[in-house]
């Protein structure tokens, strides 16, 4: 089985951000209420700000970020019987945090793909992807719609998905057994 996995609110915990980005905007921003997926909407901030935002406390955002429980063994117990890629938006000229992050947690033999952006049908399609486990909304649809199956990671922005490609996951113990049940 081929599985690609998204890193920020499915392997990492859903919301090690907001701190970042409450300090930053000077917000308090609390988690279970953010109910829309895009940073600029909830923070109510342009582009440019975002970006200013990013340039100076990405790096210590996404190399501080709290991996989920069960990930690292999940993934490592797949990797002899399954194809495993790590899809992420997060920029490629600042791959190198994210591969010190993978180190850090014992998963540097996974592939990296760092696209820069949130467009990731492309690159499954090119991985011959059979699920793809996530958590943004439009991502997991467009997915979804193209016939690929996502494990879609519970978050309050995406309480209201559904799609017949689609199954709803609470935890990384989860996904396991349900890769482990689907390759029986």
């Amino acid at each position: 089985m081929n599985i690609c996995v998204d890193i920020d609110g499915t392997m990492t915990t859903c919301d090690y951000y907001i701190p970042f980005l409450n300090k930053f905007f000077n917000k308090n921003v609390i988690f279970q209420n953010v109910l829309e997926y895009d940073l600029r909407k909830i923070y109510e901030v342009t582009d440019e700000q975002l970006h200013e935002f990013y340039e100076e406390k990405g790096n210590e955002m996404h190399a501080s970020a709290i991996i989920q429980p069960h990930v690292k063994e999940t993934i490592i117990k797949w990797l002899p019987k399954h194809h495993v890629d790590i899809v992420t938006a997060r920029l490629k000229e600042k791959e190198y945090i994210t591969v010190e992050w993978m180190k850090k947690h014992g998963l540097s033999e996974v592939p990296l793909h760092s696209l820069g952006s949130s467009k990731k049908l492309e690159i499954s399609k090119e991985l011959n992807c059979d699920v793809f486990i996530e958590d943004h909304p439009e991502e997991s649809i467009r997915l979804a719609e193209n016939g690929i199956f996502v494990l879609l990671m519970d978050n309050p922005y995406n309480k209201h998905l559904q799609h017949e490609n689609m199954k709803r996951v609470f935890n990384w113990y989860e996904i396991e057994h349900i890769i482990e049940d689907w390759h029986r």
